[in-house]
């Protein structure tokens, strides 16, 4: 690494992190590895430990560190990546990759279908539906916020409030769901103050919006979602076959 430049207006934590970003992005720092102590940082770059602190808080934050107690910081795993030619719940797509997922209700609310949610859903008038927003994490890091919309026929309401630890798709095929395939569409875009705040990132980051509406093996709509993904900790990958 090259000395950091003291005469910038760019602070010296910023410069650190960029740093050391560029070297987990070339390999250098590979997936799992220990990097010097917040000690060994501060007296190769002639910087004070508070600022190494500073640059090693939000790198942690960022999904790029982890720390372990009594060992030490190491980097994290490269950007989880979603295949979009399987349909798998958010649990089954962290349990794949060895993490352990949770969720954190934000907002449970049983109403009238309002119109759009009837159309996407092809309610019929004066249908109900469960509304979940969940914050969804893998290893308790946040990794998405994801706001569900289900016909009340496919859910007791003690399973909607029981759902922190458990997967919403296994308890809907539990209740006799069988789930077909599911529509999706993605776009890229910057993350709002509330989005931020859950998320644990800045207001302005880049994020990925996601829609689902997935049908059961009757070709009927049961659930739709819509998602926001740190754009920095997960990224999609599509494989494209000739016609």
């Amino acid at each position: 690494m090259k000395e950091l430049n003291k005469n910038k207006n760019i602070p010296l934590y910023e410069q650190l992190k960029k740093k050391i970003k560029e070297k987990i992005k070339n390999n250098k720092h590979k997936n799992g590895q220990k990097i010097k102590s917040e000690r060994e940082l501060a007296k190769e770059f002639q910087i004070s430990r508070m600022t190494v602190r500073k640059a090693i808080k939000e790198l942690v934050n960022e999904g790029y560190l982890f720390r372990k107690s009594g060992l030490g910081t190491f980097v994290e795993k490269s950007k989880f990546n979603k295949g979009l030619l399987w349909l798998t719940s958010f649990t089954e797509d962290m349990k794949q990759r060895g993490l352990k997922p949770s969720s954190k209700t934000l907002y449970i609310d049983k109403i009238e279908a309002p119109t759009n949610i009837k159309n996407k859903l092809e309610l019929l008038n004066n249908d109900y539906i469960y509304i979940l927003k969940r914050l969804r994490l893998a290893n308790n890091k946040p990794m998405a916020l994801e706001n569900s919309h289900i016909s009340v026929e496919l859910l007791e309401q003690k399973q909607v409030n029981n759902l922190d630890n458990n997967s919403l798709y296994e308890i809907l095929k539990n209740n006799g769901v069988s789930f077909s395939h599911a529509d999706e569409t993605l776009e890229g875009g910057v993350a709002s103050t509330q989005e931020a705040n859950l998320l644990n990132i800045k207001r302005g980051d880049p994020v990925i919006y996601r829609e689902r509406t997935t049908y059961n093996k009757k070709n009927k709509k049961v659930e739709y979602v819509n998602s926001v993904y740190r754009a920095d900790r997960y990224k999609f990958h599509f494989k494209l076959r000739k016609r």
